[in-house]
Formats: C-alpha cells, sequence, structure tokens
C-alpha cells in the first residue's frame, strides 16, 4: 500500500509540473518563479548511460523521455556524442527537439578531454583546447555552462596551481559566449570541498563556479585512482555541500538506491535538501539516477518526489 501511494504522489508532482507555466510561451517569456515556491527540476543524461552507451537511446530520445517525464531542463553529457562538437546537424536536430517540447538545454558535463591539471606544459595546453569546443557546442545549444573536472597529477597545492591556470584560461574564453565553467567535486582533490572552493575563489572569474553532487565526496580510494576500490578517505558530504552551495550554478541530486519507503540508502535528504532550499539557490535541481535497481525512469521519477518531500 506504501508504494502504491508514494506513486500517486509522484504522479501527482507530474501533473503539477504541466501546470505550473505556460509551455505554448518561448521560455523566456514565460512567468518568472522563484525557487522558493518549487524547485526547477533537469534530468541528467547520465541517468541513461547503459541505453545511451549500447545504442538502445540517443540524444534525441532522451531529450523526449525528460520532456515526457515533465523534466524543464536538460544536462548532457559529452561522452555520448563524443566527436560532434562541431556537428552542425546534431545541434540543430537537439534545438528543434528542446523547443518543440519547451525544455531548456543547461549544461554539457565534460569528461575524457585530458586534464586540466596536468603538469606538462603541452598536454595542459591541449586539454583547455579540448574543452574550448565544448564552450562552442554550449553557447549554440543555449546552455549557461559546461562542467570541467579538476584532475592532474601531482600533489595537492601543485594540481591546484595548474587547474587554477587552465580554468582561468577556459573561463576567460567562455565569458565573451556568456557560459560558465562549473568545477564538480568529482573524485581526487575536487572532492576535498575545500580545496575546491579555494580554486573557485583564487579564479577570480564571475563565471567560474561549482557544480556539487550530493554524493562524490571520495577523495581517495585504495587503488590510488579516482574510481573503482573501495574508499578510505571520505569529505564530509554536509559540510561539503554546505562550502559549495555559494558558489552553485548547478546541482547534482544524485541517488544510487532506495530503502522499502522511498529514501535513498545512504544520502542524508532529509538534511540536506532543506539547506539547499534555503541557500537561496535559483538554479535548476539535475536529477540523476545512477543505481542499477530500478529502470532509469522510475529512478529519476523516485529521486524527484523524494526531493519534492523535503523541500
Amino acid at each position: 500500500m506504501a508504494r502504491y501511494l508514494f506513486y500517486f504522489l509522484v504522479l501527482c508532482s507530474l501533473i503539477s509540473c504541466e501546470t505550473r507555466s505556460d509551455k505554448s510561451k518561448p521560455y523566456s517569456e514565460q512567468p518568472s518563479i522563484t525557487l522558493h515556491e518549487y524547485p526547477k527540476y533537469s534530468l541528467a543524461q547520465w541517468t541513461f548511460h547503459k541505453q545511451l552507451f549500447s545504442g538502445e537511446m540517443n540524444t534525441i530520445d532522451f531529450i523526449d523521455t525528460a520532456a515526457h517525464l515533465g523534466f524543464e531542463g536538460i544536462e548532457y553529457v559529452n561522452q555520448f556524442f563524443k566527436n560532434q562538437a562541431h556537428d552542425q546537424d546534431l545541434i540543430d536536430a537537439i534545438n528543434a527537439s528542446t523547443a518543440r517540447h519547451g525544455i531548456r538545454s543547461l549544461l554539457i558535463m565534460v569528461d575524457g578531454e585530458g586534464d586540466l591539471g596536468n603538469p606538462n606544459l603541452s598536454d595542459r595546453k591541449q586539454a583547455i583546447a579540448n574543452h574550448k569546443k565544448w564552450v562552442d557546442m554550449a553557447y549554440k545549444l543555449g546552455c549557461h555552462s559546461i562542467r570541467v573536472n579538476a584532475y592532474g597529477t601531482g600533489d595537492r597545492d601543485s594540481v591546484w596551481q595548474q587547474c587554477k591556470t587552465s580554468i582561468i584560461d577556459l573561463a576567460d574564453y567562455a565569458s565573451s559566449k556568456k557560459i560558465n565553467i562549473l568545477i564538480e567535486n568529482h573524485g581526487g582533490y575536487s572532492s576535498d570541498a575545500t580545496w575546491l572552493k579555494s580554486l573557485i575563489i583564487a579564479t577570480q572569474r564571475d563565471n567560474v563556479g561549482s557544480l556539487p553532487d550530493l554524493d562524490n565526496w571520495c577523495t581517495r580510494r585504495d587503488n590510488g585512482k579516482l574510481w573503482g576500490g573501495n574508499c578510505i578517505d571520505r569529505y564530509d558530504a554536509y559540510a561539503g555541500m554546505m562550502e559549495l552551495l555559494p558558489h552553485a550554478h548547478a546541482i547534482s541530486i544524485k541517488s544510487k538506491a532506495f530503502l522499502p519507503d522511498g529514501e535513498e540508502k545512504t544520502i542524508d535528504y532529509p538534511r540536506i535538501i532543506p539547506k539547499i532550499k534555503a541557500s537561496g539557490y535559483s538554479g535548476y535541481l539535475g536529477v540523476e539516477y545512477e543505481g542499477t535497481d530500478l529502470s532509469p525512469v522510475d529512478g529519476a521519477v523516485m529521486t524527484r518526489a523524494l526531493v519534492e518531500k523535503y523541500w
């Protein structure tokens, strides 16, 4: 019975999404609504990574699905159109799809384009150049940001300095296109919120900010790598969110597994969600289901419902 009640509430939230604004109007003409009245939700493309990597789904299918579920924004991942940053046919197709559905393209999460904290100057310059093409695509899609990773080899101070130099270069390039450079707590030093916050501040660029993720707080693993292995050093998730929220232009509302009552198993939604609301954050809440127990659709819907519960 509890499960059916839960899904009834989810259905109600979807219906309310459809009545919140006049979808027939261009987005810029819709009424201004503060986040304190209700959150604006976007859907992270990574939620469907298995379907996208397998070819079962493509980016246009993903946009259709996000719109069908009542999401108001889209967060892309460059891995799903890796060599197509300058593919005008793809850009036109995405823009046509988002316009048809009245949904916004918000940002591109950029992976696999080289480490911005690489100690080798030549490699670092190449990484910066690789990221710039995604700034160009983000501009053409009407996004506000790209998300980058603060990765590099070396001690925390040298990687910090190398990332700072690279991000300033990238931010200055992006500034003319009104694109933000957002850094996520995404493994290694970047999952240390104090380290990341100081990096953002040190760039002294208004278009450099954070994209705090509710879950990525492991700073060191027993395999010595960013991913895989067991976490042996973890930053406090609540403290990290509080440090990064003042610099946030986007937030990743992550979920991995749910209890029978709909609560997330390991992430403290009851504590964190009200703090996001109280912080005055006015951007979208990016829903990302990364689990395996549910379908991507069910995981995304349950994640959004859990936010609604504590908003």
